[in-house]
């Protein structure tokens, strides 16, 4: 992670970080010519929430690729299964 001292950014910059003006919203949007986003700047908190929310779903997929790895290669599919039964339900 890239970090800055408020010092090195521009003093409108630093006014809008420090006094968010809750009307337009906290966060900063910092957009090129053609409006396409290049930056975004987040208050503390929802940087916070953010991060959680990430780890969660990071963890979510850590616990799913776990569980997936406990599969037996070697169980039947359930085509297999199928072909042991017959029509009457017995099994072969």
């Amino acid at each position: 992670m890239k970090k800055f001292k408020l010092n090195d950014l521009p003093s409108e910059l630093v006014e809008m970080i420090i006094k968010p003006d809750l009307l337009e919203g906290e966060d900063i949007v910092i957009e090129d010519e053609k409006s396409n986003i290049c930056a975004a700047i987040i208050q503390p908190e929802a940087f916070r929430f953010f991060l959680k929310k990430i780890e969660e779903r990071e963890d979510e997929i850590d616990f799913r690729e776990r569980e997936f790895e406990k599969h037996d290669p070697n169980a039947k599919t359930l085509d297999e299964l199928r072909d042991e039964i017959d029509w009457r339900g017995n099994i072969y």
